[in-house]
């Protein structure tokens, strides 16, 4: 004859009535993550920028070539950030900035000031090492090209939350967005993270960093004038006739 356990039937739901609280546990923390992101001040990391100097200046290095491009690589450390330089042969030199555990602040005016500040001292070590004391062949800095960086909001997390939240990469196109969990001095972030390529010099690419939706107003505005001048001519010839 069956019997009726009510103690053996709440043993048997207790399991999973934890599983499902620490599963919403999981997912509200990670939303109020999601939702600080948004709040978060914009930085900037891994850092590539170009420019150009004269071919002559990579036959004076007295370097040792890279095997396979043929480039002369050199390094300098700025703190706990670390620049490695790459002079090629046909004059290209290519200036990569890591700088994942100290990104840039980007989100205010002081911000970019101090970057460009960073970048200053950059170019200083570069003419000194190709022996440009007279600053006549390194171009200057609102002439380099930011090629590549990555885009980044970091929210700080608990050690519990550090545990349970995913690694989440979306690619569209050209873009990828990555969610993930940085350490940094012994604390954890939840870091938003997207990879931009730019090809463009560099104070017009850090305003467009910035503004994402300026240049889409320049074209908006462009295309009203050019339209504004196509009906100004039809009224001159309407009137004209």
């Amino acid at each position: 004859m069956y019997q009726y356990n009510p103690q053996g039937s709440t043993s048997q739901k207790i399991p999973f009535i934890l599983s499902n609280a620490i599963e919403y546990q999981k997912a509200h923390t990670f939303l109020e993550a999601l939702v600080a992101l948004a709040y978060a001040p914009p930085c900037i990391h891994k850092i590539l920028l170009m420019f150009h100097l004269n071919p002559e200046f990579y036959n004076e290095l007295n370097q040792k070539e890279q095997p396979i491009n043929r480039a002369k690589p050199y390094e300098e450390n700025f703190g706990r950030r670390h620049v490695s330089y790459r002079l090629s042969p046909n004059g290209t030199v290519e200036v990569a900035v890591a700088t994942t555990d100290t990104p840039f602040r980007i989100e205010i005016d002081e911000d970019v000031s101090a970057l460009f500040a960073f970048l200053g001292q950059v170019r200083d070590r570069f003419l000194y090492h190709v022996s440009d004391i007279k600053e006549q062949h390194v171009p200057n800095l609102l002439n380099w090209i930011l090629k590549q960086c990555d885009l980044n909001k970091d929210v700080e997390i608990g050690s519990t939350a550090q545990l349970t939240f995913p690694d989440i990469q979306l690619k569209s196109a050209d873009r990828v967005f990555r969610l993930y969990v940085k350490v940094i001095k012994d604390k954890a972030y939840c870091r938003g993270e997207e990879s931009l390529t730019l090809n463009q010099v560099l104070p017009e690419a850090l305003d467009n960093i910035r503004y994402p939706y300026k240049s889409l107003e320049k074209k908006f505005d462009y295309m009203i004038e050019l339209w504004e001048r196509a009906l100004g001519k039809q009224g001159l010839s309407h009137d004209g006739s």
